[in-house]
């Protein structure tokens, strides 16, 4: 089942930076962890358990977190995925003595389209069900079609038109029904979203270019434009006010703020397995991978956080498999016609 892939393997975020990297020869090694004794099937069986489990953890917990009463602070939940993002890679950084290669100004331009991405993203699901906001965010290629082809003057073959075609068919369903699980879909919640997915397109485009033109590792890249997105993410705190509302319900909610931290730690440790996938298994392994949980993720929440299921919602879902697997599948056969390395991104 190849489920809401092209979701810019990131993002998430929460907010994930991957890029391919030729396969090597040596086994899985994950956050300092070394599995290359296990035989293969092994280190993928690995890998994909600690996908799912780590994005599993991630949704359920970011879900959980919007469902309580009086929470309505999603860019401070932001703010502490980048700076938790920004501690981890930031120890690895300097401990591993590593050196900036590129300028300041080329990080910031990857930190704007994170914490756009990621606040906006965040702030969407104050309007609409999680299982809606994953549906939405697994059309990214939308938004990554339209900025190459109008921006960057990319050509597309008519299989990708045909997905992207799908996945516009899906959206223009679930917005004509204009209700969603719980409640009537609000427009905000559409705009915002959709700003969201316009920033990954970006992102997505801005991340290729810098990679292409500066060699770096990944964690550079993680901690440079986590650290500035954490700093960009203040004057939004300020601007929304949520600053003294979100101290005191924290205070009011001490038992809120672990389950803040589990999710930013989850979305990272998430992305160590999914690199890993890419760089021994491939980008089409790795990408099933993350299609598939994104699949279960709503089915936990629904079968978590119970909501009222439309028959509008299971055909939008059916569009966005057949808009996404399709689109996995000719990547894929590109590939293999096309060996030469090249940079994917995306948002887990």
């Amino acid at each position: 089942v190849y489920l809401f892939g092209h979701e810019n393997l990131v993002e998430i975020q929460q907010l994930t930076v991957v890029y391919e990297m030729p396969h090597l020869e040596n086994g899985v090694s994950v956050h300092f962890m070394d599995f290359s004794k296990f035989s293969r099937f092994e280190q993928l069986s690995i890998c994909i358990a600690g996908t799912l489990m780590s994005y599993f953890v991630s949704g359920i917990v970011q879900e959980w977190i919007f469902e309580q009463e009086g929470f309505s602070y999603p860019v401070l939940l932001s703010f502490c995925q980048c700076l938790i993002t920004a501690i981890i890679t930031g120890i690895i950084h300097y401990v591993g003595n590593e050196q900036r290669s590129a300028p300041y100004t080329e990080y910031l331009k990857v930190s704007a389209t994170v914490v756009s991405s990621a606040c906006l993203s965040n702030w969407s699901m104050s309007y609409m069900s999680y299982p809606m906001h994953l549906l939405f965010k697994s059309c990214k290629l939308i938004p990554v079609m339209i900025g190459g082809k109008f921006l960057f003057g990319r050509k597309y073959d008519y299989s990708e038109y045909l997905s992207t075609l799908s996945l516009c068919l899906a959206l223009l369903m679930l917005v004509i029904e204009k209700y969603g699980f719980s409640g009537s879909m609000k427009i905000e919640g559409l705009i915002i979203i959709t700003g969201a997915l316009t920033a990954d397109g970006i992102f997505g485009h801005i991340q290729e270019s810098l990679m292409s033109n500066y060699a770096m590792t990944r964690n550079e890249m993680l901690y440079y434009s986590h650290v500035m997105g954490s700093v960009l993410i203040l004057p939004l705190l300020v601007a929304k006010n949520e600053i003294p509302g979100s101290i005191y319900f924290c205070i009011e909610n001490p038992s809120i703020l672990p389950y803040m931290i589990l999710h930013g730690l989850s979305m990272y440790i998430g992305l160590g397995f999914v690199v890993e996938m890419i760089r021994v298994f491939g980008t089409f392994v790795a990408m099933t991978v993350t299609s598939c949980r994104k699949f279960f993720s709503i089915v936990l929440s629904f079968l978590l956080f119970p909501k009222n299921l439309s028959f509008v919602f299971i055909l939008s879902v059916l569009l966005v498999t057949f808009g996404v697997g399709n689109n996995i599948i000719y990547q894929n056969r590109e590939k293999e016609e096309k060996p030469s390395p090249e940079i994917a991104i995306e948002h887990v």
